[in-house]
């Protein structure tokens, strides 16, 4: 009787084992997708916008063709809707894709249950007779046009299936709502399952762009800001008229350090250097190093000139205590020259050309010491 009962135990103890694989692969599914969010929700606006383009192009279809069959003129009241539906759902797909709505994942969800209570109606109220096939289609395909964690996905397919469940089991004769029910879960199952291999795949390709744009944006050595993108964000902002501190910073002495400690000991001062920059400034603040031994900052809405300069006096005396780990304290030094830029001053030609002449203003007077430009 023992050897009997092992094989059961074997088998439920096999398939806690694959729930609980499963649940981890959700679950490490769910961090990617956070670890990538502004990828993802870029990626979904696009979506929004295909699904918008090929839906308005159908109900278009489906309006003329309800307007000149006479087969289909008893449907064009609701043809008339569907089409109405999708162009809003066109004009509002542009809109979230120009704003970059950041909320563009409930905004799917909101877009596509008007479509699904429909499919749910019309395979039940409309249709009590005939066993319900849009519903099962809509049900596998629209979920695919969502990129979002997997449970909440799940969630909205199985909350249709059972609200068409529900409205199949009061409104249809007995052999058609049990017709519904034998098939419909084999179907959810496998568009679920379908969903989740399409999600593995667009979670992947969302990596990968956010793992590209990051070695084409940073400096490869400081994995701050690299030139190029850091002067395109500044010239973004004042364009936006966003006012800010430009700041132009260069270590002083620089070539000491790798003459008396080598050119590694050189670069693991510009890495901490960088790394302290991004202590005492914000992560909003636009930093990059603009080659060499030379940073530049642009600290948005700082305008005063002396929360400027003490915030760089912060920086300066964190830098003097500056130690690493093969030589010690190296005591960091760096002359700064900086323009409040507002809405009087936004280009940015002008702006560097004042931060850099207050730059060579700050090394012609002694270096270590911060320079207002003007």
């Amino acid at each position: 009787m023992r050897d009997l009962q092992k094989p059961e135990k074997g088998f439920g103890g096999r398939t806690k084992i694959i729930l609980e694989k499963n649940m981890k692969t959700l679950k490490a599914l769910s961090l990617r997708i956070d670890k990538c969010a502004s990828e993802i929700d870029s990626m979904n606006r696009r979506n929004f916008v295909i699904f918008s383009d090929g839906g308005l192009i159908l109900a278009s279809a489906i309006l003329v063709l309800s307007i000149f069959l006479p087969s289909y003129r008893n449907w064009i009241l609701p043809h008339g809707m569907l089409f109405l539906y999708m162009l809003a759902v066109f004009f509002i797909a542009r809109d979230c894709q120009r704003r970059e709505n950041k909320y563009i994942r409930p905004i799917l969800y909101l877009t596509l249950t008007p479509m699904l209570t429909w499919a749910v109606l019309a395979g039940t109220y409309l249709d009590p007779n005939s066993p319900a096939i849009t519903i099962i289609i809509f049900l596998c395909i629209l979920p695919l046009f969502i990129i979002d964690k997997p449970w909440r996905i799940i969630l909205f397919q199985v909350a249709f299936a059972v609200a068409f469940v529900l409205c199949s089991h009061g409104l249809k004769p007995e052999a058609v709502f049990h017709t519904d029910v034998f098939y419909l879960p084999l179907y959810l199952g496998l568009g679920i399952g379908a969903n989740l291999f399409s999600l593995m795949g667009k979670v992947e390709n969302a990596e990968n762009m956010v793992r590209l744009r990051f070695e084409s944006e940073r400096d490869s050595l400081t994995k701050l800001f690299n030139r190029k993108t850091g002067e395109e964000k500044v010239r973004s902002l004042l364009e936006n008229k966003v006012p800010g501190t430009f700041a132009i910073m260069d270590v002083d002495n620089f070539k000491h350090f790798n003459d008396k400690y080598g050119h590694q000991v050189g670069d693991d001062v510009l890495c901490t250097v960088a790394g302290e920059i991004q202590k005492v400034f914000r992560r909003t603040d636009v930093i990059w190093r603009m080659g060499g031994d030379e940073f530049i900052i642009y600290a948005i809405n700082m305008l005063d000139e002396d929360t400027c300069r003490s915030r760089f006096e912060k920086l300066m005396k964190n830098l003097e205590a500056l130690a690493l780990p093969a030589v010690g304290i190296v005591g960091v030094r760096i002359s700064v020259g900086c323009v409040i830029c507002n809405n009087g001053q936004m280009q940015y030609e002008k702006i560097f050309k004042a931060s850099d002449d207050a730059l060579y203003a700050a090394k012609n007077a002694g270096k270590d010491r911060i320079m207002m430009g003007k």
